[in-house]
């Protein structure tokens, strides 16, 4: 943190304020070569979110993805970090394993540093119970390396990712929100910036994070006049707080690649195109697993839908992997259709 009240002075949080203070962060960004404003709203939804993260109990993470190498994804977040604390941020590799997250995210929030980024990410943002957590609580409780006892940390930092054609996963979708950036020259490696918004960041970030304050403090002073969007479950404060100034200032909404994410689910649309066949072959009636690949086996197109859900062991459908699918679900909806249970005389 940094505690010498004295170099913040706020000033009156009006919406002329706001609007300037706006154009001077938007000035960092004016070399960044965003796929659409959507993103360049989401960068500055990013600056806001690390002014306030602390005093959030929760926040969506950032992943800043592109194209191709060298167009600033990098820079771009070492632009956005330091408005969460004057000290670096703690960089480190995205963990593969449910293990890996566990310990990375106790070890790494114990030290609470302002900002954790997973730079030069060469996966997904898979979707792993501790880091989950750590984005959806405001507390995460995990076992210590090399002892059976636990600990309890605060999860109130800035997360952030960076790395080429890089996405959230399944429950990571409504977790993260996505910048794009998309350059325009053929070789963006070989392409440099002008001005060096990081480093004067570096070097004075008091009025940047004293401009970023104020636009929050002036939709606050104006009512915080609700925007017809979609609410987003589990950051409620931080909309109110980095979202929903931004819309009011007239900017597209910050969330929306967050909102696209959870709306066009690949997982979810797979799922709806089979409970589709099921529903055609077998109405609402009850069907085992047994009967269910049985019916395959003389269906291409229920062949087809099971064989695009994540039950396959090499070119076969595994009964195991369909059942426990299966299970998972009970009570989804997709696609107007959800699974219940049922009985046989088999079994359930």
């Amino acid at each position: 943190g940094a505690f010498d009240e004295s170099e913040y002075p706020m000033v009156d949080p009006t919406v002329d304020m706001a609007e300037q203070c706006l154009e001077y962060l938007n000035d960092f960004l004016r070399e960044f070569e965003f796929k659409s404003e959507a993103d360049r709203s989401a960068a500055l939804c990013a600056i806001l979110t690390a002014a306030v993260r602390a005093s959030l109990p929760t926040a969506p993470a950032f992943n800043i993805t592109a194209t191709g190498p060298g167009s600033g994804k990098s820079y771009l977040a070492d632009v956005i970090t330091p408005f969460a604390g004057p000290d670096e941020p703690y960089r480190v590799s995205f963990p593969e394993r449910h293990d890996e997250a566990g310990k990375l995210i106790i070890t790494v929030l114990r030290e609470q540093p302002p900002a954790v980024l997973f730079d030069d990410m060469q996966g997904n943002w898979k979707s792993l119970g501790p880091l989950n957590r750590a984005l959806s609580s405001s507390t995460t409780t995990e076992r210590l390396l090399g002892s059976n006892r636990t600990a309890t940390v605060s999860t109130r930092m800035l997360f952030l990712g960076t790395g080429n054609h890089v996405e959230p996963e399944r429950d990571m979708r409504r977790r993260v929100v996505t910048i794009r950036l998309a350059p325009k020259s053929e070789n963006p490696a070989l392409r440099s910036f002008r001005g060096s918004p990081a480093a004067d960041l570096k070097k004075d970030r008091a009025e940047p994070v004293m401009c970023a304050l104020t636009i929050i403090r002036a939709f606050q002073a104006a009512g915080e006049p609700v925007a017809n969007v979609k609410s987003i479950g589990s950051f409620e404060e931080w909309s109110r707080h980095c979202r929903l100034p931004l819309i009011w200032l007239g900017l597209p909404d910050p969330a929306q690649s967050l909102i696209d994410q959870v709306s066009k689910d690949p997982e979810q649309e797979r799922l709806a195109e089979f409970l589709d066949v099921w529903w055609r072959k077998f109405g609402s009636q009850s069907v085992t697993v047994r009967k269910l690949l049985a019916k395959a086996l003389q269906d291409d197109d229920l062949t087809e839908a099971i064989e695009e859900l994540p039950v396959m062991e090499g070119r076969y459908i595994n009964r195991g992997r369909l059942g426990w699918f299966l299970s998972k679900r009970l009570g989804t909806r997709a696609g107007g259709l959800r699974l219940e249970p049922g009985e046989s005389s088999e079994r359930n």
